[in-house]
């Protein structure tokens, strides 16, 4: 399975737009790489742009807002961020082929975060769900293009995985709850989508552990959230996108058709 992805990503395979329009990105002709446009594309002009900026001068994340600027950036900046600051990565090959060596580790840590949680099913079952993520166009097109979500996906997955150690411990090593929360805080300076997440996990763990523990917990989350809120208040466009008519339907159909195989 590993295969395909690997072949997808030396023979650039944008399954993102696989049914649209055919037409060269002119950026990316520059830097050697011919493919047809699409959202994840366009985002890897957009990321490689901004984490130049980045590089230029880390400043850049707080003097620059985003869609006034030049920058179009639509997600909280941390990926570019992290990238931006490893000295190596001097060409957008360079990105791309990072990126994509990380994201294979991706599956191995949903097999270790799946183990952590059903101790009682058959490993090799185990290893064959996680597998299957190597063939969905979801993985495939982000590992390939160097997008955002599969560090937001192992970020988020980190959390489940010490979730799980915190439930396993009957509820009692808060210090497990603690990292998951820093985890999924990551994912949420990622892409903000995983905010969500939160409102599950206080309802979960509501009535899981003492109130005294509960008020520690909804301190540390806020405390978590206070870059978040500066960052959102000087780019207001990470919340006014949401009013924008910008989804590619063939992306969409892709990562939601991923997600429903991925649980079925």
């Amino acid at each position: 399975m590993i295969l395909t992805s690997i072949i997808s990503f030396l023979l650039k395979i944008n399954l993102s737009n696989i049914f649209g329009e055919f037409f060269i990105n002119d950026y990316l002709l520059n830097h050697n790489i011919q493919t047809k446009g699409g959202g994840v594309v366009n985002d890897l002009v957009t990321y490689w742009k901004y984490i130049l900026l980045l590089k230029e001068d880390f400043f850049n994340l707080f003097n620059l807002t985003l869609g006034e600027d030049g920058v179009l950036f639509l997600n909280f900046p941390l990926h570019p961020l992290i990238f931006s600051q490893i000295g190596y990565l001097e060409s957008i090959d360079s990105y791309l082929k990072s990126i994509f060596i990380i994201s294979l580790f991706f599956p191995i840590i949903v097999y270790f975060t799946l183990s952590k949680r059903f101790k009682d099913l058959d490993k090799s079952i185990l290893f064959l769900l996680s597998s299957l993520i190597y063939i969905f166009p979801v993985f495939q097109f982000t590992s390939i293009w160097g997008n955002n979500h599969i560090t937001a996906l192992i970020f988020f997955c980190s959390g489940i995985f010490f979730l799980n150690s915190f439930i396993n411990t009957n509820f009692n090593k808060i210090t497990y709850l603690i990292i998951s929360i820093i985890f999924f805080a990551l994912a949420c300076y990622t892409r903000q989508t995983y905010v969500f997440f939160f409102v599950y996990l206080i309802s979960y763990i509501y009535k899981k552990i003492n109130f005294k523990n509960l008020l520690y917990i909804l301190f540390f989350i806020f405390i978590c959230s206070l870059p978040g809120f500066y960052f959102l208040f000087k780019n207001p466009l990470l919340f006014l996108v949401i009013n924008q008519d910008i989804t590619n339907f063939n992306s969409a159909i892709l990562v939601s058709g991923s997600i429903i195989l991925f649980y079925l």
